[in-house]
């Protein structure tokens, strides 16, 4: 799949919006995520089987959002 201007749309998309963000870190604020966290399984768990711990996802998640707000 070919992400190239990925960053750029959505850019463009949240700006329709009124919604910004600077980089991945707006996706992963560090006071969302303790809640996040702890209703991982309630939210999630009934619609992913099999759904993988809290923090394999985040961890995984992070550096693959910031590569794609770069392109």
């Amino acid at each position: 799949m070919d992400f190239g201007g990925f960053g750029d749309f959505l850019r463009a998309k949240c700006a329709l919006k009124n919604i910004g963000f600077t980089d991945e870190g707006d996706f992963f604020r560090e006071n969302w995520l303790p809640h996040v966290e702890k209703t991982w399984e309630q939210w999630l768990g009934p619609l992913v089987p099999d759904l993988p711990p809290f923090q394999t996802v985040i961890g995984e998640l992070r550096p693959e959002i910031k590569e794609l707000l770069q392109k």
